[in-house]
């Protein structure tokens, strides 16, 4: 069975995506990519994104320590006190954008002291 990042380059949808987003990623600052059957996370010591591939897109979790309330942000989830797993499903490269390199690079940010 492939892992997470084979399935992605796998999929020309998904993998174009996930090319826009290793670009928004370099801009922002170092990180690393830890590898999964199902899915991958993105870290910059502890886990900022996880990354979840799905048929022609990929479904991100922004890791911040509040919700999100745009109307693109497909669930919310609270896994502690102070953390968030906001979910976007990404579809299409433009959808990689200024809004999410807002979130992403916040959400890396608050990994920077950990």
């Amino acid at each position: 069975m492939p892992d997470a990042l084979e399935r992605v380059a796998s999929d020309p949808a998904a993998d174009a995506v996930y090319q826009q987003l290793l670009k928004m990623l370099e801009g922002i600052g170092s990180f690393t990519i830890e590898p999964g059957k199902a899915s991958f996370l993105i870290r910059n010591g502890r886990a900022f994104l996880g990354v979840h591939p799905r048929r022609g897109a990929l479904r991100v979790n922004v890791v911040l320590d509040r919700p999100l309330t745009a109307e693109r942000v497909v669930k919310v989830e609270q896994v502690s006190r102070g953390r968030f797993h906001n979910e976007v499903l990404l579809t299409r490269p433009g959808q990689v954008d200024a809004e999410l390199g807002r979130w992403v690079a916040e959400a890396r940010k608050l990994t920077a002291a950990t």
